[in-house]
């Protein structure tokens, strides 16, 4: 039975017709929807409305970060342009979100995706869905996850009610309890390749056959790391990988990151022989690891991601892995992000990586990135001839600018960072004259948005050779000032990925050739960029070398937890967990 139920302070209840009627008025007037799907609430709003958008965002506590659209399939010939490949995805039963290039004269606001050239799209795959949009008119709707930002899915209609209450006019619910929360799945297409970004409806639960299906064999639960968090459990010669859970930065997040623990574990019906988990020492998902399972693995971050790839190809023999992020911690107590890997699921060794720079900023940097500007420059040594130039262009507050180069100026030692994300949120922080961010990836997104791949010019990455170990400088700041000096902004975001790609490329071959490996593998978040990781592929694979790229689950955090227990199944396999 369909219901409308106003928020506090509307009219009456209605079902059926009426329902349906009510929810379209809502829409047509600028309001928001709370939308009842199969896997929790969506919060619609109508995408060509600028103003509305913008109100949701307001309500939504969320700036800029791109809301995903639901279009009827005549809808998105209009606004976007997609492949044959696309339209699979969008048309295959799991109906995700797929990533496609907005036409230039799509009316869709500019809210939606602000600064993006591609639109999350998807197709309606409920009945409530379908006639919600039959009119022209509705045919294009922003539907974003119904919560808060920070918060896990509002699934049930009363918690539905008292959560989403400030956020909607009013509420379109269906009788159908819904068991287990679920986000839609978000996808791009690389080719005729998908390439998942986030699991959720119609991917899980799956599981992955790993091995005979033993059921001597031990049972792993990994519980991942704190951002785009997804948990895993390894049983039975399969691996069940959770749907997307989030970031947990608030007691409402972690809360369903344990409930998710318990109905994966309850589902399955095992329990843990071992339970393995980031080494982070201040992740949330480490301390639940320690805190409430006696016997625990510790699994090195880039090792994971690696291990996540092999797993997946069921890749045998060393493997070299390149996994590229913004934040891992490394065996050394540094913060790892631009790594070279040699190994299997069992070892790795580090044979190379990022420069590493003494970095006096924390995670207050990813929020506030002139932070990271301020830092990069004055470790490269390039603060004293482009200050005033970068203070400038970001427009940096002169008390807290003081702050900084005191503590930078000073015998404190911060932390050695080799970070390949932090280096992305330097350049577009520069390009975009944007001194804070809104959400984990949005400065680099923007520049992956801005690049024209008919533009041929790249930046210059040094790479050298040091005690055995692949060095690539992240100095090419010089460069970048000078082209925005110049004003060659258009140039500075083609100019950086190309540059990037090339380099790792050249990295990976003159260490795959010193170990006689033919296998490179990617992993890490900064590799769902469409055109570093096109670049270097079509790099490696001319040279001869076959190039592992993650497929079945996400290349970032959201994949992390399968190879933290692909590390722990090969670690108990041979005595060493």
């Amino acid at each position: 039975m369909l219901r409308w139920i106003p928020s506090e302070g509307g009219e009456g209840e209605k079902t059926g017709e009426d329902a349906l009627k009510a929810a379209k008025d809502v829409l047509r007037s600028g309001g928001v929807v709370a939308v009842l799907g199969i896997g929790g609430f969506h919060l619609a709003v109508n995408a060509l409305n600028e103003q509305a958008v913008r109100r949701l965002r307001v309500k939504k506590h969320r700036p800029t970060k791109p809301f995903a659209v639901m279009m009827s399939s005549e809808a998105v010939e209009v606004h976007c342009v997609s492949s044959a490949g696309e339209w699979q995805a969008l048309t295959s039963a799991v109906r995700p979100i797929v990533l496609l290039q907005k036409r230039p004269d799509s009316p869709v606001a500019g809210e939606v995706a602000p600064g993006m050239d591609r639109l999350g799209v998807f197709l309606p795959y409920t009945g409530i869905q379908v006639l919600l949009m039959e009119d022209e008119d509705l045919s294009a709707l922003v539907m974003t996850s119904g919560n808060l930002s920070g918060e896990p899915l509002a699934y049930e209609v009363e918690d539905g009610l008292r959560r989403l209450a400030g956020l909607a006019e009013g509420f379109l619910v269906h009788n159908r309890p819904i068991l287990r929360p679920v986000d839609d799945s978000v996808l791009y297409v690389d080719g005729d390749v998908p390439r998942v970004i986030r699991r959720g409806r119609g991917m899980v639960p799956e599981g992955f056959r790993i091995g005979r299906g033993d059921e001597a064999a031990p049972v792993v639960l990994a519980v991942g790391g704190d951002l785009k968090n997804a948990v895993a459990v390894a049983a039975k010669g399969k691996l069940w990988l959770s749907p997307h859970i989030g970031d947990l930065d608030s007691p409402r997040a972690r809360e369903g990151f344990r409930r998710q623990i318990e109905w994966q574990l309850e589902t399955l019906g095992v329990a843990p022989d071992v339970v393995a988990h980031d080494l982070h020492p201040g992740y949330v998902s480490t301390a639940e690891a320690l805190g409430n399972w006696e016997k625990t693995l510790g699994v090195q971050h880039h090792h994971a991601h690696l291990a996540a790839v092999i797993t997946e190809h069921r890749a045998t023999g060393p493997v070299l892995g390149v996994i590229l992020d913004g934040t891992g911690y490394g065996e050394d107590g540094g913060i790892w992000g631009g790594e070279m890997l040699l190994g299997d699921c069992r070892s790795v060794l580090r044979i190379g990586h990022l420069e590493p720079l003494r970095m006096v900023v924390g995670d207050q940097g990813t929020r506030e990135p002139w932070r990271l500007v301020v830092n990069y420059f004055y470790d490269l040594e390039l603060w004293d001839r482009w200050a005033d130039f970068v203070v400038d262009r970001l427009g940096i507050p002169d008390r807290s600018l003081e702050v900084l180069i005191r503590v930078l100026k000073s015998r404190y030692p911060g932390y050695r960072s080799s970070s390949a994300g932090r280096l992305f949120d330097v350049v577009g922080a520069l390009v975009s004259r944007r001194k804070e961010a809104t959400f984990e990836g949005e400065l680099p997104m923007g520049l992956e948005a801005q690049v024209d791949p008919g533009v041929k010019e790249r930046y210059n990455f040094h790479i050298t050779e040091r005690d055995g170990r692949w060095m690539v400088s992240p100095g090419i700041l010089d460069a970048v000032c000078l082209d925005l000096a110049a004003g060659r902004q258009d140039r500075v975001a083609t100019k950086l990925h190309r540059g990037f790609a090339a380099a790792w490329a050249e990295a990976a071959f003159r260490a795959a050739t010193r170990h006689g490996v033919s296998t490179i593998a990617v992993g890490g978040g900064v590799w769902q960029n469409r055109w570093l990781l096109r670049w270097f592929v079509e790099d490696l694979e001319n040279r001869g070398l076959r190039v592992l790229i993650p497929r079945r689950w996400p290349a970032g955090d959201g994949g992390l937890a399968a190879g933290q227990a692909a590390v722990a199944l090969a670690k108990l396999r041979e005595g060493g967990g």
